[in-house]
């Protein structure tokens, strides 16, 4: 699940090795770290789309 976080908060995908989520930064992670930092105000559910930029000569 995509997440946008509100706040800076370790937390553990695997359950053995900690990471940093940072605040103002989107991230990709497992469903129950999402729905964990979700629930505690911590993040949102991120919507991203990434847009390929335009190659030199595609669109002429």
């Amino acid at each position: 699940m995509h997440i946008f976080m509100l706040t800076t908060h370790r937390g553990s995908e695997d359950g053995f090795s900690l990471r940093l989520f940072e605040r103002e930064e989107h991230y990709d992670v497992a469903d129950t770290l999402a729905r964990s930092f979700i629930a505690r105000g911590w993040a949102v559910e991120s919507r991203l789309i990434f847009v390929m930029p335009a190659k030199a000569g595609i669109l002429n």
